[in-house]
């Protein structure tokens, strides 16, 4: 999915919009989980996350237990 929709100079390029749903939306969110093109896990998002290693590994704000 990377390769092909979000790479610089993939040939079917295309842009990420990112929608938080409310309290209110439970539904609409319901409805789309599992459609293609979109992340209703941590999962999908780990999966994604894989192919971004200019992305840091864990968020900034989590501390990690040493």
């Amino acid at each position: 999915m990377f390769d092909k929709y979000l790479a610089a100079g993939a040939e079917e390029r295309r842009a990420v919009v990112v929608r938080v749903y409310g309290q209110k939306a439970q539904s609409e969110y319901e409805e789309n989980i599992g459609k293609p093109g979109y992340l209703s896990s941590y999962d999908d998002v780990k999966d994604v996350k894989q192919f971004m290693p200019v992305w840091p590994t864990a968020p900034y704000w989590i501390k990690k237990n040493r």
